[in-house]
């Protein structure tokens, strides 16, 4: 499951077959959609999206 949350609001996503590869970033910056159409599949792994990791 994956978890994210800022401020008061948070979200999960759940995938009953289990990830085959996850990341988390900023949209329009490092977000999967960038990675995706730089590289046609995922490359880039981020653990984290903190303010100070762009």
């Amino acid at each position: 499951m994956l978890f994210a949350r800022r401020d008061s609001v948070a979200l999960a996503l759940a995938c009953p077959a289990g990830w085959l590869q996850r990341s988390v970033a900023f949209v329009g910056v490092s977000d999967g959609w960038q990675d995706l159409s730089r590289h046609r599949r995922m490359t880039w792994s981020h653990e984290r999206a903190d303010d100070d990791s762009t």
